[in-house]
Parts: C-alpha cells; structure tokens; sequence
C-alpha cells in the first residue's frame, strides 16, 4: 500500500482511480456521496445503506458526473447462478414461478468474531437480512425479475413483486441449494453437485 490516510477529505485531495466503500452501512451514502462529489468510481459494499434517505440524491449526483458505481453483490458472477440464469432464459423450464433458497452459514467457524463486528448491530447494516438475505434477493432477481412474494418460512415478508421466493436463512449446510419451480418443471441448482440438474424435474399442476 503506497499511500494511508487519515480521513475522508484526505484521501479525495488526491487523485484516485476507483474507491471502495466498505464501512459499517450506515456510514456508506455520506462517504459514496463525498467521493461522487470528488469525480471517483466507486464500489460500495452491501448494503447501500440501512435507509433509504440519501440514496436518489446519490444516484443523480453519479448520473450528471458520468461516473460508474456498483453494490457488492458478487453471487451476480457466481457460475452455477449464470448458468442457471441461461437455462432459464432458454424457455427449457418454462416461466418460473417460484425461488426456493435454502442456505445458511456457523458463524463459529467462518466469522468468529462475528459477535465483535458490524454484524451484531443492524445500525450498522448486520443481521441476517442486511448482510445475507440481501445477496440472495439480488441473486434471484437477477435469473428471473421481479419477485412477487417473499417468505421467511414462518411469514410473508413482502408482496407486490412477480415471482413467489421463499428464504431458509436457519440451514446449515455445507453448500446452498436454489431449486426454482417452472409452470414446464423445475430449474433445481445445487453448489454441492456443481450444476444445474442435467434433467428437468416434473411437476404437478
């Protein structure tokens, strides 16, 4: 690393050609907003923000001074959830109507310190829905917008979407599975068996 700084304004004094964002959330709209304003490409980490206050102005201020931003949702180049997103598009299952995602991590062994970081707080943009449910809607969304219905498993989190989308965040497992049920048949993806399923599933009208 050449160069540290002290603060914010330190480091748009000098000429940069990209930043990332990645504070505690509540603190990334201020500092996105800042770095706008000095001509610098961003990436920012999710979420944008635990709020949406602040976030329009950001999106215009990027807008009339050209500059790219993104969110860090990686599983957009996940090559199981692209190749997912091409079998869809194929019409070889049919208009999905349904994503059910069933994942989960042990925060013991893989975020020790999990109790002692952003995540603890929701201000801060921790949580299970900030921090992990978030990479799951922008994932589905991607292979088949918009969504219709979001479930939690217990209750109905959001209506007024397109597709049906059920969450299991409480599964521990050692790899994720998103089976994504078609009006022809199912679209079943598994991280554990590195694909998609070579057959289409059947299913009950």
């Amino acid at each position: 690393m050449d160069r540290c700084y002290a603060d914010l304004e330190a480091a748009v004094a000098d000429r940069h050609d990209a930043a990332v964002v990645a504070t505690p959330a509540h603190l990334h709209i201020p500092m996105a907003t800042r770095l706008a304003e000095a001509g610098v490409p961003m990436l920012i980490e999710k979420p944008v923000s635990t709020s949406v206050e602040g976030i329009d102005q950001l999106r215009q201020l990027l807008q009339s001074r050209g500059l790219v931003a993104a969110v860090g949702y990686d599983l957009r180049a996940h090559p199981l959830l692209q190749e997912m997103k091409k079998a869809i598009a194929s019409g070889r299952f049919g208009q999905p109507v349904q994503f059910i995602a069933a994942c989960g991590q042990h925060f013991p062994t893989y975020r020790p310190a999990y109790r002692e970081i952003y995540y603890r707080d929701r201000a801060t943009g921790g949580g299970a829905i900030q921090d992990a449910l978030t990479h799951i809607l922008d994932a589905m969304e991607g292979r088949a917008s918009p969504l219709c219905s979001l479930e939690d498993g217990i209750r109905t989190l959001h209506t007024n979407l397109a597709v049906l989308t059920s969450v299991d965040r409480g599964t521990w497992q050692p790899a994720g599975s998103v089976p994504v049920p078609g009006r022809r048949s199912d679209c079943p993806m598994s991280e554990a068996e590195k694909g998609l399923s070579k057959d289409a599933i059947p299913i009950r009208s």
